[in-house]
């Protein structure tokens, strides 16, 4: 079977690991690898066929000067060169809302809390792609069904509203980060509140991490 594989990632264990993995269950793939996002760059300008990606969501961290910040990001800038990879996230964030948010930015065939990670979970979840279907690890799906039981969360700008609160933004910078009037901008937290239950800002930031959102 022709088919190419790329797994991204800070760490040179956790690389050699998947490429381990990975080389003993699926001997005929071309399996390339990437410790930072400018080798994965780099190595994606190079071939012509890239079926899949392992990616790690925390990428970027360390490096200096680049425009992408993380492995979403990265995920973008590979589809543009080929639309029709398939995608592995692989995050340590078990916060609800960064899940949630990775989902709907790329829409993963694959999302794997770290957590959740093990050679059976991660050869199941390759099979599962190369079957034409999406498997989120067991932690991921329960986030996501998490994200459905607050209406409010629904609203891809709350989202983006209480990330950027739990950042210290403030409403003047959110507005101009959302393209939202000031106005509109504190009537989506005044909903929040509300769905949550709490008085002011400080108290929803702290509720919605109580609550594992964030």
């Amino acid at each position: 079977m022709n088919f190419t594989l790329l797994v991204v990632d800070d760490h040179h264990m956790i690389v050699d690991w998947y490429i381990q993995v990975l080389r003993k269950e699926f001997e005929a793939f071309t399996l390339l690898r990437a410790t930072s996002i400018q080798e994965a760059k780099d190595q994606v300008e190079q071939i012509t066929r890239l079926d899949l990606i392992v990616v790690d969501y925390n990428l970027g961290k360390g490096e200096i000067g680049g425009e992408d910040k993380d492995g979403v990001d990265l995920v973008l800038f590979i589809k543009k060169k080929f639309p029709d990879v398939n995608t592995v996230l692989v995050t340590g964030h078990e916060g609800v809302l960064v899940l949630y948010d990775i989902h709907k930015k790329i829409v993963p065939q694959g999302l794997l809390l770290k957590t959740d990670v093990t050679e059976i979970v991660l050869k199941n979840a390759i099979h599962q792609i190369l079957r034409g279907e999406r498997f989120y690890s067991f932690r991921a799906n329960e986030a996501l069904k998490e994200i459905y039981k607050k209406e409010a969360l629904l609203q891809e700008q709350n989202i983006q509203i209480l990330l950027l609160l739990d950042k210290g933004f403030r409403i003047k910078e959110i507005s101009e980060a959302l393209f939202l009037s000031e106005s509109a901008v504190n009537k989506r937290i005044a909903g929040l509140k509300q769905t949550f239950d709490v008085l002011d800002n400080g108290g929803l930031i702290k509720k919605v991490k109580e609550e594992g959102f964030i």
